[in-house]
């Protein structure tokens, strides 16, 4: 019998273009790049509110531009990665882009070549068919795989072939760092509009389902449509029994930028990590724990697909809100249980590192060898950090709620991610420390002193 391929991915998997043969600097490329994603995080997530789209950059300087890109390219979630594993990234990324030459030959990078062994002859054949002749720089064309290839069999969908500028002088026709960006930005461009194209036509946009689409899951005694879009029954999170707290500690080998969902495709493949699961959502071990007590609660996909917090609407609140009461019995169980000596908060990051949505469950103590910058710090003490009740009032409306969510100049969480370490103290006084380690000091002391008092808190 013939293999049966994969079902192809929304993901697309993006190679950083010109920066290697091509002599493009990378500033440029993260100008060009940073550019042409203008609005497209806001489309995407309009078009496919949920359908699990994700951006992952392919480059040998991955971490470098994961540093550069993480502030710059609002609205819109870059994953980052150096691997060259065609059958790894064809089971998450349907579409992949590839550097091409004038020539559009099959060899003009190594992951051209490795795409075009996974995908055979036949697609060099229709390249050419499609494109005869030689093709300028911003050149971009989408092919869709051969049927019965290797990376067909995957899961690929298409490869978009895309010729950057060249500002090698050693090669032919060379321009200025000026012309490269402009025709870099416009390659991205194409690239970005074919791969909308790609999507409209291959997956359809989430509406909600009819009557007789409708696929449930049962929560709590009721049927729960799993559109995110579709009316939500009234949850009611009961009494329930939560483990003993027993965190694994800092994580190695956690997964990287898409650890959360592979946690959530396979929760029996992470047993470790999970601290409590119902048919909404899991409750995990922070990997990375900035306190005694840190958990995460993550939405499952079948009950509510957010990628981050500024894409919730009003129709997400009553999925939303269950959510919120599940982190808030963690967080009541986690102080009656004595695991949390100090006050529990729930709340969002304004800009999470990972996906999907998840709330924060941490304990205000502190105490953890995890915690080690100011950005960690202030993630969590200033107004980067979103307590849940805030967050629902913002999505219902009410934006004087937290006037920081709404910001769109990805700067400004910068800026409040480098404020300098602050405690606000019992009496109000504001007091500040030039280290981590003389804040540390700071809290220790605090606690030693609440403990003999018989209070509670950092502050």
């Amino acid at each position: 019998p013939r293999p049966i391929p994969a079902p192809p991915s929304p993901g697309l998997l993006l190679q950083f273009l010109g920066v290697r043969d091509l002599k493009v600097p990378i500033d440029v490329g993260v100008e060009a790049l940073t550019a042409a994603t203008t609005d497209l995080g806001s489309t995407l997530s309009k078009e496919f509110p949920t359908l699990p789209w994700r951006i992952t950059i392919l480059s040998e300087h991955s971490k470098d531009l994961a540093s550069r890109l993480t502030f710059q390219v609002e609205d819109l979630r870059l994953d980052f990665t150096s691997s060259m594993d065609v059958a790894a990234h064809a089971a998450e990324h349907g579409v992949t882009v590839v550097e091409s030459s004038w020539r559009l030959a099959p060899k003009a990078s190594r992951w051209s070549k490795l795409v075009h062994e996974a995908a055979g002859a036949e697609l060099q054949k229709e390249v050419h068919r499609l494109h005869p002749g030689s093709a300028a720089p911003g050149t971009v064309i989408d092919v869709l795989v051969p049927r019965g290839s290797r990376l067909h069999l995957l899961g690929g969908l298409a490869v978009v072939f895309a010729v950057p500028p060249n500002m090698n002088p050693a090669r032919p026709n060379p321009v200025s760092k000026t012309e490269a960006r402009t025709q870099l930005q416009a390659c991205y461009e194409g690239v970005f509009a074919q791969y909308l194209k790609l999507l409209r036509s291959h997956f359809t946009p989430s509406t909600p389902p009819t009557s007789s689409a409708t696929s449930v899951a049962t929560v709590a005694g009721a049927t729960l449509p799993t559109s995110d879009n579709a009316p939500a029954p009234t949850l009611f999170v009961g009494a329930a029994t939560y483990p003993t707290y027993a965190s694994p500690g800092p994580t190695a080998n956690f997964g990287g930028l898409d650890a959360l969902n592979r946690i959530l495709r396979n929760p029996g493949a992470a047993k470790p990590q999970v601290f409590y699961e119902d048919e909404c959502c899991l409750v995990v071990y922070d990997a990375y724990p900035k306190a005694r007590t840190h958990l995460l609660v993550l939405p499952k996909a079948s009950f509510l697909s957010l990628r981050r917090p500024q894409f919730a609407s009003a129709g997400h609140l009553p999925r939303l809100r269950h959510l919120h009461d599940r982190a808030a019995s963690v967080a009541k169980w986690l102080q009656s249980s004595g695991a949390a000596v100090a006050p529990v908060r729930c709340g969002y990051h304004a800009i999470p590192s990972l996906e999907p949505l998840h709330i924060h469950v941490i304990s205000q103590d502190f105490d953890s060898p995890c915690l080690k910058t100011k950005k960690h710090w202030n993630s969590f003490t200033t107004d980067y950090f979103v307590p849940c009740e805030v967050f629902a009032r913002w999505v219902e409306g009410d934006k004087s709620a937290d006037p920081w969510l709404g910001e769109s100049t990805a700067t400004k969480w910068k800026e409040m991610l480098a404020k300098p370490l602050e405690i606000i103290s019992s009496s109000g006084a504001s007091l500040t420390f030039k280290n981590m380690p003389a804040l540390k000091e700071h809290l220790k002391v605090a606690e030693d002193r609440r403990r003999r008092d018989g209070g509670g808190g950092v502050h």
